[in-house]
Formats: structure tokens, C-alpha cells, sequence
């Protein structure tokens, strides 16, 4: 049995979707910034830039996943809260960071009748690990975090213009 994705998508969908994208883009910023204080005289303030890359970070999984709700109408097995509440969670945060790409990545898989070509959630979770770690050392994976949240708008935006209605 196929699949069938939603043929229209409501107004404030569409909105929402586009808001997906304000807070990477500031990370990118904040990541750029974080970057420039850590090697200059302005080394004391670089924690508190990663404090808000952190923050913009959590904006975004929980927007990402309150969309691909909506989207999926309720289908979507992470609700938005747990998403980012399970991130907290010490050591279980470790597992979680594997978990919700997994699932990010069968969901577009499914939805788009496996067409759209996305990446193992392991191997993005693995690379999202390793990117904090590098993170707490050198302040670069600040950026590579926010590379993985632009890949995964990428393949959401994928599955979204294969969902729209096509026009003869």
C-alpha cells in the first residue's frame, strides 16, 4: 500500500517551515562568532557564544519536530517535547542523539516512497557526537552541528516540494 502525502498543506504550515531556517542560520552566526572570540582577546566571552549556539540549537529540533508533526499529521513518532526534552537526560541524551535521526531519516524515507536519498540516522548521529565533542575543545563543531540541522532542512524541504501538488 502507498503512501500518500497531504496534497495541500495549510497557510501556517507553510510559515512554520520557513521559520526552520531562522535559527540555523543565526547558529551559523553565533558559530562564526564563537570561532573569532575563542582565538582572539575576546577569549572570555566564547562560553557564553556557545551557550547561545546551544540555545539556538534547541529552538531548532524543537520547531524541526513540531513541523514534521503537523506534517505528518500526528504520524510522526517524536513528539516535539520529547525530542528536546530527551536531550537533557544524562547518558540517555547519549542514545537520544542516535534515536531522533533514526527516526527523522525512516520518516522521509517512508514518506517520499524511499525516492529521497538521506542518510543513515546512525551515521548523522554519530557525526552530531562527534561534533560536541569537538565542540567542547575547539568550538568548530558548533558549526558542524548546525551542518547537520542544514542537511536535515535540506532533505525536509526535499520531502515538502515532493509532497506540494504538481502543476501540468
Amino acid at each position: 500500500m502507498k503512501k500518500v502525502l497531504p496534497r495541500a498543506l495549510p497557510s501556517n504550515l507553510i510559515i512554520n517551515i520557513n521559520i526552520i531556517n531562522i535559527p540555523i542560520l543565526i547558529g551559523y552566526i553565533v558559530s562564526a562568532m564563537y570561532i573569532c572570540f575563542a582565538f582572539t582577546g575576546l577569549r572570555n566571552y566564547a562560553p557564553l557564544l556557545g551557550f547561545l549556539g546551544g540555545i539556538i540549537w534547541c529552538i531548532w529540533l524543537y520547531n524541526y519536530h513540531k513541523i514534521l508533526q503537523k506534517l505528518s499529521m500526528g504520524k510522526y513518532p517524536i513528539s516535539p517535547g520529547a525530542a528536546l526534552g530527551y536531550c537533557f537526560i544524562p547518558l540517555y541524551n547519549i542514545y537520544w542523539a542516535f534515536k531522533w535521526p533514526i527516526e527523522v531519516s525512516k520518516y522521509i524515507s517512508e514518506s517520499s516512497d524511499f525516492s529521497i536519498k538521506i542518510y543513515s540516522g546512525i551515521l548523522i548521529g554519530l557525526l552530531y557526537i562527534i561534533a560536541l565533542f569537538i565542540n567542547r575543545y575547539y568550538g568548530i563543531g558548533l558549526i558542524l552541528i548546525f551542518m547537520i540541522g542544514s542537511y536535515l532542512n535540506n532533505k525536509f524541504y526535499e520531502l515538502y516540494t515532493w509532497s506540494r501538488p504538481r502543476k501540468a
